[in-house]
């Protein structure tokens, strides 16, 4: 059971995919449940990128303050993988510090990585990938993550860094070497 966090932009998605064909992890995001429920409320309209990015994170914010729980979507990814009976699980998109710790407390052997990278190597991606999207978005969503969500702790929970300043196949190596140590002793869930 591998965790991923760090900042928007910063590649997770990408680490997640890589570790699905590398090495057979299933790859869900927590993302993908704040989505569902913001869907489910009729929060979401067609937009522009970056503003969907924008109304997930708010919405992100609030409905862990509605429900008094920092680890609901935690909860509900747990659920998730529970009826699946999923085995071998990374799980993109760690925030919140009440997230990690729930996931410590359910999956024995749970490792959290940080992919890091620079800001302003993650804003030239995101430009890469939305011409259209603004820099004061993009820092104002870090600033919500790292005060309103807990990022900034969550950073310092981490078991292992990956740096992915450089190329994808940069970001791949790092990932391998982060992951060996727990493949060869056992580690992944079963």
């Amino acid at each position: 059971m591998i965790g991923l966090t760090g900042h928007a932009g910063s590649g997770k998605s990408t680490a997640g995919q890589y570790l699905k064909e590398k090495y057979g992890f299933d790859f869900i995001t927590l993302s993908d449940v704040v989505k569902a429920e913001a869907k489910r409320r009729g929060l979401l309209k067609d937009g522009d990128m970056e503003a969907q990015k924008e109304l997930l994170s708010k919405f992100g914010i609030e409905w862990r303050k509605e429900t008094g729980k920092d680890n609901i979507v935690a909860e509900k990814i747990i659920e998730r993988i529970r009826e699946r009976k999923m085995g071998t699980v990374v799980i993109d998109g760690f925030r919140s510090p009440g997230e990690v710790k729930m996931f410590r407390i359910s999956f024995h052997g749970f490792r959290l990585i940080y992919i890091k990278v620079d800001p302003d190597v993650r804003w030239k991606r995101r430009l890469a990938q939305d011409p259209h999207a603004r820099r004061s978005e993009f820092d104002a969503r870090d600033t919500r993550d790292m005060e309103n969500m807990g990022l900034s702790a969550v950073l310092k929970m981490a078991d292992f860094t990956v740096d992915n300043n450089g190329t994808p196949a940069d970001l791949e190596r790092n990932l391998d070497k982060a992951i060996m140590p727990l493949l060869s002793t056992g580690q992944r869930n079963r």
